[in-house]
């Protein structure tokens, strides 16, 4: 208290972050520690339970008073009463609270890259005047459907330890920063390009002569079944050309191919979406680690699995069950097809992993090395305090007894 009183407040700011303990203080002293270590850039947290910590606990960012042996004066005064008096509880709650964040991070990482991916692919079409990939109903499903439950679960993903190592945030720190705009950009970067290729992939195999020639000889065969009078010598000339209706026939569908998207095609670019939609949705669920190694799991969040799996089963509905088909244009596809599909939309969890990599080896990450609030504090299972300062914003981890 002594040494506190004799420091000029330039001095006492100075030095303020590097004491672990101040004794003998007066409710002035603690008041003036607060404010010090505020002007260092910290974000306060002050407990007590005394009538003379009032002006501590009312200056402090977050005023903290015991529920138990705290006076009405330090809980009027102070933002939140801990009703066990257990410093483990205040950890908890900090743990909480940027498992919260975190956890919003994700939600927003989510919903922006498939919004940005949905509409780049949408705008990309009307420039360039191709027909549109998906149809309407198709991006409906998207937009109610797959980016609901996915994203709601996303919000109780459990305590993340990689969250709880980091050091505390500042006070003007943005919920979307660079780094986020970074893993949104290029994950809907990713999308965008794999959905294109599948949808020029196929639209590529439906005007190749192969194609061509499959797409007459079925109209011919439809014709030949609603007239009985088409002889057989009739369609083989419409197949070698010798009839120039069946030319005129194949040039109509030529132009048709060239215009107007397949079913097999938007299909095959509907579920190359919503895969990788899904697939992203692994991703998110952590900003520094990739799905593979949470330290928490991947199968602790059971609300994501089930959002996750029933979106699998809705797609799956929509591309193999009749009823569903004609609603969102789509046809049944072929195993080779899903696999094609899988393993190309997997390639965002590729893209995550090394992203996080690459961001932990040029420090993009580093604060997670810090020490961080209650990484140095022991205290037993009842451990109470009087008048303790916790500096939570800058980075260190600091936690001054008066």
């Amino acid at each position: 208290g002594a040494d506190v009183e004799q420091l000029r407040p330039a001095e006492l700011e100075a030095v303020v972050t590097k004491v672990a303990v101040f004794y003998r203080t007066s409710p002035r002293h603690k008041l003036t520690i607060v404010q010090a270590l505020q002007r260092a850039g910290e974000v306060v947290a002050m407990t007590g339970d005394g009538v003379n910590d009032a002006p501590a606990l009312s200056a402090a960012d977050i005023g903290i008073a015991m529920g138990k042996s705290g006076t009405d004066v330090a809980k009027e005064a102070a933002d939140m009463v801990i009703l066990d008096d257990d410093f483990t509880t205040i950890c908890a709650a900090v743990e909480e609270g940027k498992c919260i964040f975190s956890n919003i991070k994700n939600f927003l990482t989510f919903q922006l890259s498939t919004s940005v991916a949905a509409l780049a692919i949408v705008a990309f079409a009307n420039v360039t005047g191709m027909p549109s990939p998906l149809n309407a109903m198709q991006i409906l499903w998207i937009n109610i459907i797959m980016d609901g439950p996915p994203a709601q679960s996303l919000g109780v993903e459990p305590v993340d330890s990689a969250v709880a190592r980091r050091p505390p945030r500042k006070q003007d720190e943005p919920i979307i920063s660079s780094l986020l705009m970074t893993r949104v950009l290029s994950s809907a970067l990713l999308i965008v390009l794999g959905t294109l290729y599948v949808h020029h992939a196929e639209s590529t195999s439906l005007t190749s002569p192969l194609s061509l020639s499959a797409l007459s000889f079925k109209a011919a065969a439809v014709g030949e079944a609603h007239d009985p009078g088409i002889s057989a010598g009739g369609l083989a000339g419409g197949l070698t050309g010798d009839s120039a209706d069946s030319a005129d026939s194949a040039d109509s569908a030529e132009g048709t191919a060239g215009t107007a998207v397949s079913r097999r095609d938007t299909t095959m670019t509907f579920t190359t979406f919503v895969l990788f939609d899904l697939f992203n949705a692994m991703a998110c669920k952590s900003v520094e680690q990739p799905v593979f190694m949470l330290d928490q799991g991947f199968f602790a969040n059971k609300p994501f699995l089930w959002a996750v799996g029933l979106s699998f089963l809705g797609q799956m509905l929509v591309v193999f069950w009749s009823p569903l088909q004609a609603i969102f244009q789509t046809e049944a596809l072929s195993l080779a097809d899903l696999g094609f599909i899988l393993a190309l939309t997997s390639s965002i969890l590729v893209l995550d992993t090394a992203r996080k990599v690459f961001y932990k080896s040029v420090g993009a990450n580093e604060a997670l090395d810090r020490p961080v609030l209650g990484a140095n504090l022991s205290l037993p299972p009842s451990g109470k305090g009087k008048g303790t300062v916790f500096p939570f914003g800058s980075g260190k981890s600091i936690e001054s007894m008066v």
